[in-house]
């Protein structure tokens, strides 16, 4: 009901001040207000009413008088010269020009227009006072003037009167009359027409309370409804939030798919190129498996022979050799799982993959032992391989010390797998954000050991000791590097306890 209530009072109030527009002005109570010295509030008046009746000479009248009153001279004399000009039968202006004159000193102007005063009508006896006041004023000045006495030592006091009211002729206020009737029947026909345009709206706006009406019941309606579809909406939100829940993870498994598969696609590359040397090395295996049984053979004299120094190193080397083995079988069985985890739904090509594995397996071994058997033929070749093996893990040392982000994550290989189970560009985001926020690192290495396993792999172990402005450590590492492009570039890299 408040859009209703608020049209009514907007309609009522609207229909009064259009009325109280065409209120009239009254003259009287004009003349009231300047009894009462009211002179601003009567100007406004007058104003008012000549704004809208310019050829009311009443009221240019009283305008002039009130100007008078409020000492705006200039003003006054322009408006009842006017007066003087279009009605010269009339004395009150003329009067009133004479008053204005004597206040402003200028006698002989006062005097021409009191007589012209009193050619239009003798019988005032205002203006015959004022006359015989501008003599006196006159023969006193003279009189002053005899005596050398200055217009300073007299008071000027005025005593001429101003004629408050214009009585018009018959005629000139039958004129003024009929004016003033035209003036108010156009301001009746203007109100009639606006009454009756104001009726049509109110039939109008009428119609549109009842519609309003209408409205405002359809307007309950779907508040109700809006309170139950809110109260469905919030149970659709608590689902959607649950939703939005399961799409992120679902995102998130996604991005490592993703990974994944470009994992998968490298391995695949790597399985190919492994197939490869398989079939160039297929019929080495019972070579290894002979040349171990002769070793052990070998071995086995070197007891009875060789003093118990030889014995111990050969022993040694040899241990150290199976453990090699043993890690490089261990590495594979990592990478076997791997490929089969990637390759689980492609069940026609487990068998394939096992085989590969194998035959990774045993060309690794093939390398560790014709490695072993060439460490005293190549022994500065093999030095020269760990010192560039040790160069760049310095260079990757030195770019994570420096804060050179771009070389830290250059130094990592493509299909580098970070620990916990993160995505690359998860471990990408978290590393750079590692590297930006500390305003120093310094990384120390310690106890460094290379450990070639081949041409293109190595394994490298260290102490090492992290130290910035917010956090410090000290662990063991074991990273595994590979040549890739002429770079021997990360692809593993573990904490030891």
């Amino acid at each position: 009901m408040q859009p209703i209530k608020y049209l009514l009072s907007v309609t009522i109030i609207t229909f009064f001040c259009i009325s109280a527009s065409f209120a009239q002005i009254s003259y009287e109570d004009i003349q009231i207000l300047i009894e009462k010295d009211k002179h601003k509030e009567a100007l406004n008046l007058a104003e008012d009413h000549l704004s809208r009746n310019k050829t009311d000479i009443k009221f240019q009248f009283l305008k002039g008088l009130i100007l008078a009153h409020l000492n705006r001279y200039a003003d006054a004399e322009i408006i009842f010269h006017k007066i003087a000009e279009e009605n010269p039968a009339l004395p009150e202006p003329l009067n009133n020009l004479a008053v204005i004159y004597a206040v402003q000193g200028k006698y002989i102007e006062a005097e021409e227009m009191l007589k012209k005063a009193l050619d239009t009508n003798s019988n005032y006896a205002t203006t015959y006072n004022n006359l015989g006041d501008i003599y006196a004023k006159a023969a006193s000045r003279a009189y002053n003037e005899a005596l050398g006495l200055g217009t300073s030592k007299v008071a000027n006091q005025e005593k001429l009167l101003l004629l408050n009211e214009l009585i018009l002729p018959q005629t000139k206020l039958i004129e003024s009359l009929e004016q003033e009737n035209l003036e108010l029947k156009e301001v009746v026909k203007d109100s009639v027409a606006s009454i009756e345009e104001r009726e049509r709206a109110i039939v109008i706006k009428n119609e549109q309370l009842a519609k309003l009406g209408e409205t405002q019941r359809s307007i309950q309606k779907l508040i109700q409804e809006k309170v139950e579809l809110n109260a469905k909406m919030n149970e659709l939100k608590s689902s959607l939030d649950e939703v939005m829940y399961s799409l992120t993870l679902k995102d998130e498994q996604l991005a490592k798919l993703e990974d994944t598969q470009k994992s998968l696609q490298s391995l695949t590359e790597e399985n190919n190129k492994l197939k490869n040397r398989l079939s160039k090395t297929e019929g080495s295996l019972g070579d290894l498996n002979r040349s171990l049984t002769l070793k052990d053979e070998q071995l086995a004299k070197l007891d009875k022979s060789l003093n118990k120094t030889m014995t111990k190193d050969l022993r040694k080397e040899n241990n150290e050799l199976k453990n090699k083995v043993e890690e490089t079988e261990s590495i594979l069985e990592d990478l076997k799982r791997s490929v089969t985890f990637r390759k689980q739904n492609a069940k026609n090509d487990i068998q394939e993959k096992e085989r590969q594995a194998e035959t990774i397996e045993a060309v690794s071994l093939n390398k560790e032992i014709d490695r072993e058997d060439s460490l005293n033929d190549k022994p500065k070749t093999e030095l020269d391989q760990k010192k560039i093996v040790e160069l760049s893990i310095n260079q990757w040392v030195n770019s994570w010390s420096s804060k050179d982000i771009e070389a830290y994550i250059a130094s990592y290989a493509p299909e580098f797998k970070p620990s916990k189970g993160l995505s690359r560009n998860a471990w990408e985001k978290g590393r750079r954000k590692r590297l930006a926020n500390p305003a120093f690192i310094k990384i120390t290495l310690a106890n460094v050991v290379v450990d070639l396993r081949g041409e293109e792999l190595a394994k490298i172990t260290f102490r090492q000791k992290y130290q910035s402005d917010t956090y410090s450590d000290e662990v063991n590492k074991e990273i595994t590097v590979k040549m890739i492009n002429d770079k021997w570039l990360i692809t593993r890299e573990r904490v030891r306890q």
